[in-house]
């Protein structure tokens, strides 16, 4: 019999045809192994986060001191609080926004201000109020000279709107909600960020009894406002409204600002029925409120979204 000669470039071919597809990409079959999303924060960042805010305050504080050449007796320039305050809390800020970037976090400055809900802002400004009125009675029983104190500390005039209704509401909300809120919850889901978030809030205003407990719970109500929308610009503008009322009550009327509510009404019957239904409102409201972040419930932002 004769023997087949083949054509060279048709063993060629049946060679290659008959190695496997995958010889020489194997590795692009082979599973990729995900890297773990890296969380923010971990205990290093809130070590660092904590001594970069004490140690602005301490400079803020020893600035002051230098600029007022010891005498702080005779009250603080409006102006100067306006330096210490920004001293004090743009660090952290700039801090954790790197931080948060270098992880692909976002900076957790992100104003949304389409997602301003404006009957949502008119309801948190209203709870606010109303939250007031209902620990009135427990403020009622701490000593005034600390809110003298702190009336003398922010002075008065164009620094010190600027300060307290503008610089505070922008740079508070960045830094506990935008970033501290955005960040725990990543970590630790939507309840326990809004705790702890409030948390930090009321233990930033820790030099004032009474601020420390009316911005524990203010913390709470700016923080579903916040997880609900996902917009930092709507908590900033029921904090500023907040302010800005609080700071023009005491500029035009100076004797009546530190009157309580119990004080300005002086029908026993009027006063306690009104109490009583800040209460009602108050608790039906805060209870929506802990139901809503226990569902992890977000009706215009999501997770990802609110912490860009």
């Amino acid at each position: 019999m004769e023997e087949q000669i083949k054509d060279p470039q048709v063993v060629d071919a049946e060679v290659i045809e008959s190695r496997p597809l995958n010889q020489n990409n194997s590795s692009e079959n082979e599973p990729k192994i995900e890297q773990p999303k890296k969380k923010f924060p971990g205990w290093n960042d809130l070590f660092v986060s904590l001594g970069i805010f004490a140690l602005s305050v301490i400079v803020g504080s020893l600035l002051l001191v230098v600029l007022l050449g010891g005498d702080l007796a005779n009250g603080i320039p409006a102006e100067y609080t306006f330096i210490t305050y920004l001293i004090q809390m743009s660090p952290v800020i700039i801090y954790i926004a790197i931080r948060r970037r270098s992880l692909g976090l976002g900076c957790g400055m992100r104003l949304a201000a389409g997602k301003v809900n404006p009957p949502l802002v008119l309801w948190g400004f209203l709870l606010v109020l109303i939250a007031g009125v209902v620990i009135e009675p427990l403020l009622a029983t701490m000593p005034e000279e600390s809110l003298d104190a702190l009336e003398g500390a922010i002075g008065s005039g164009g620094w010190a709107l600027l300060t307290t209704s503008v610089c505070a509401p922008i740079l508070e909300e960045i830094l506990f909600r935008g970033q501290v809120l955005g960040s725990c919850r990543e970590r630790f889901g939507t309840f326990w960020a809004v705790i702890i978030s409030a948390v930090l809030f009321a233990l930033a205003h820790f030099s004032v009894p009474q601020q420390l407990v009316n911005a524990f719970v203010v913390g709470l109500i700016l923080g579903y406002i916040y997880v609900r929308t996902g917009s930092l610009l709507a908590v900033i503008i029921i904090h500023a409204i907040n302010n800005g009322l609080a700071f023009v009550t005491m500029e035009l009327f100076s004797e009546q600002a530190d009157l309580t509510l119990r004080e300005m009404i002086s029908s026993d019957t009027i006063y306690w029925i009104v109490y009583a239904l800040c209460v009602v409102v108050f608790v039906l409201s805060m209870v929506n409120v802990w139901r809503t972040l226990r569902a992890d419930e977000v009706v215009d932002g999501s997770v990802d979204e609110v912490a860009e």
